[in-house]
């Protein structure tokens, strides 16, 4: 009669642990899977993280591991929370577990703009560094937030260097560039913007507010009147169309702008001031000259 087949030894809590981290270092390395729910909940279903010999040493391991790698989505970090109990542990020790865990802090209560960054353009970004791409886009929002426009300008670069179709980014260089007084590379951030994500209202208005500092509104006007069709009380639409008006001396139309902001708001101080200017305007055109009288004409019709 043969021996009797031993079980196989109970693997110990270092090597249960040892395993685990290898599998989080797995779907973190892997930006589809790091960014797949359904896979981080399965990890974090497993045995290990329920077993009571498990979890002191599993905790101060994964901290560890996240706090080296924390570009997650919002949604992953929350998955996290429950598993860990992330914001109890600061709510207990807020000075050490901040000390400790700086990036973890940051990223899982999405305390600094950086951290509040989406993922979701970077799903078609093949064949790229992405870990050093997201280090120099968080290294670019930092140092623009700190007003260090060198240090911001060299991590722009970096991270376009690396990848130009962030809308993340997008959005930020043409703050960083207003910011600046850059406006030609303002301008040029909001076309490609505009080109690679057709049907954002949004950068319009962004345009629309870059031409005015460049001094440039009958363009401006332009871009409006295509889009307040669909957003025909939208408050900043009217805001910078009634500018637009005011500085093409349109009054007329000026003054419709400005009426139906105080229709929409009685408290409107924007609507308030620009028909101020107006009457101002009209007050100091010669009384009997031709100004004025194409002026008063131009008031009627429209």
């Amino acid at each position: 009669m043969g021996e009797r087949e031993q079980p196989p030894l109970a693997k110990s809590s270092p090597e249960l642990v040892a395993e685990f981290i290898e599998e989080l270092d797995g779907l973190y390395l892997n930006f589809a899977s790091r960014c797949n729910v359904a896979l981080w909940v399965e990890l974090l279903n497993g045995n290990v993280l329920w077993q009571p010999g498990n979890q002191g040493l599993l905790g101060a391991r994964v901290l560890d591991y996240l706090n080296e790698h924390y570009f997650l989505p919002e949604a992953v970090w929350g998955l996290l929370e429950d598993a860990f109990g992330l914001e109890e542990r600061f709510i207990h020790d807020p000075s050490g577990f901040g000390e400790r865990c700086p990036k973890v802090c940051e990223y899982a209560f999405r305390s600094s703009p950086a951290a509040t960054l989406g993922y979701s353009s970077l799903s078609e970004a093949d064949g790229i560094d992405v870990e050093a791409y997201l280090h120099a886009r968080e290294d670019f929002v930092t140092a623009m937030l700190a007003n260090e426009p060198d240090s911001a300008r060299e991590a722009l670069e970096r991270a376009l260097d690396i990848y130009d179709r962030d809308a993340e980014i997008l959005r930020l260089q043409i703050e960083f560039y207003r910011r600046t007084g850059e406006l030609e590379r303002a301008l040029s951030a909001c076309n490609l913007w505009v080109s690679q994500f057709a049907g954002d209202a949004e950068v319009i208005i962004v345009r629309v507010s870059v031409l005015l500092n460049m001094g440039r509104p009958d363009e401006a006007r332009e871009e409006l009147e295509r889009i307040r069709p669909a957003r025909p009380d939208d408050a900043e639409v009217l805001s910078l169309l009634g500018r637009c008006y005011l500085r093409l001396e349109q009054m007329g139309s000026a003054r419709e702008v400005y009426d139906r902001m105080l229709r929409n708001n009685s408290r409107d101080i924007e609507a308030v001031v620009g028909l101020a200017k107006i009457d101002a305007y009209i007050s100091g055109l010669p009384r009997f000259g031709k100004g004025r009288r194409k002026q008063m004409r131009q008031l009627k019709q429209e």
